[in-house]
């Protein structure tokens, strides 16, 4: 058996952060060369949002297994998330998603968060002139070589 881990992760380490909801199934997978879809939702308790969501799935030897987040992220109530499996006779998974109270996520999203302009022309500005010194030293390196 080869495992595959994926976590998602909103905090290194949050000391707040309860357990809100869990699960795990294994399903046989009878044609291997086609994909195997599993979609699961998870929520958070009244009052809570999910903090982080920690993912485990097992699949055969030589098979194949993707996980991507289809709605929701760190914040919210709600998260759904898929995982797809291939050239596989089965998938085992295993989630527990983690909560911290909505005020307690304000306050760290508070924090964390640093506005981050689009660059607008200081951006452009800088990158013409990147590109304006590697041609100059381009050019330059060519005419003393010749």
């Amino acid at each position: 058996m080869s495992q595959w881990c994926h976590s998602v992760y909103f905090l290194a380490y949050v000391a707040e952060a309860l357990p809100m909801d869990g699960g795990s199934d294994r399903y046989r997978h009878w044609n291997n060369y086609d994909p195997f879809y599993v979609t699961i939702t998870t929520s958070a308790k009244k009052g809570y949002v999910i903090a982080y969501l920690d993912v485990t799935a097992t699949v055969a030897n030589g098979g194949e297994v993707n996980f991507s987040l289809v709605r929701g992220s760190t914040g919210t109530r709600t998260m759904v998330f898929q995982l797809v499996s291939n050239h596989s006779e089965f998938l085992s998974y295993r989630y527990l998603s983690y909560g911290i109270t909505e005020q307690e996520y304000k306050k760290m999203a508070n924090i964390i968060t640093i506005p981050v302009g689009d660059g607008g022309i200081q951006n452009k500005l800088s990158s013409i002139a990147f590109l304006f010194l590697i041609l100059h030293y381009i050019i330059y390196y060519f005419y003393v070589l010749l």
